[in-house]
């Protein structure tokens, strides 16, 4: 078990899930992301109440905070295999329910849908399951960068709004060359004033310029009447 501060980005490169990782890297560049842990496919079956509770203390996250679980396996949102759909995630959980999602999504690894996709992919993965405090959203955002061309979907509440495609999003699209014309914009017909648009984008920024994240990738952000925090994050290929 390891907090996302604590996850060696040399060390760990290959022995720890993409969605960990990645977040571990924009965590140790000072980029917000919520606060959480991963546990490696030795610890899923062994981890008791207590463990949890020491966890929550290292990576300083209330007792009372409602938690995201969601898988992160080794071989998970790689650049051939993205598994999108074949693990369970479970959103708003409470403290005393963490070990039963913990159970869920472990089950999911070994369902059949996942054995069949990784039989048709030709590969394997390795469990590891992320467990995040929830952040309470006011405006969520999924974007696209591809090619210098970038494209997003804004909504109120959550990102799983828009990536269950039952909600009706604001859709924008333009070329990062013309990123201060978008926003002078969104300005000019003030537009979104509450969610400090120019803000995320000056995030953004500093995201391209990290080696990992300097072309291709999809991002899941969300507002929370403060400020930006990074859900997650992956290269396209």
């Amino acid at each position: 078990m390891k907090t996302l501060k604590e996850i060696d980005l040399i060390i760990d490169k290959e022995n720890i899930g993409n969605k960990s990782y990645n977040l571990s890297l924009l965590k140790k560049n000072n980029i917000n992301i919520p606060n959480g842990f991963v546990l490696e496919d030795n610890d899923i079956g062994n981890i008791k109440d207590e463990d949890i509770k020491e966890m929550l203390v290292k990576s300083n996250i209330s007792d009372s905070s409602k938690f995201a679980v969601r898988s992160s396996a080794l071989g998970e949102d790689g650049n051939q295999n993205s598994f999108a759909g074949i693990f369970k995630s479970k959103l708003n959980i409470k403290k005393e329910n963490i070990l039963s999602s913990i159970e869920e999504i472990n089950q999911s690894f070994y369902s059949r849908k996942s054995i069949v996709y990784q039989q048709i992919k030709k590969t394997t993965i390795k469990p590891q399951i992320l467990i995040q405090e929830m952040i309470k959203s006011k405006y969520s955002m999924v974007l696209f960068i591809k090619d210098n061309n970038i494209k997003f979907s804004l909504i109120e509440g959550s990102c799983e709004k828009i990536v269950s495609g039952e909600y009706n999003c604001s859709e924008f699209k333009f070329n990062l060359n013309d990123l201060e014309i978008f926003i002078s914009n969104i300005e000019k017909e003030q537009l979104y004033l509450d969610i400090k648009i120019r803000s995320f984008f000056s995030i953004l920024k500093r995201i391209q310029e990290i080696d990992n994240f300097k072309d291709n990738i999809d991002i899941e952000t969300t507002f929370d009447g403060n400020k930006w925090c990074i859900l997650q994050i992956r290269k396209l290929f």
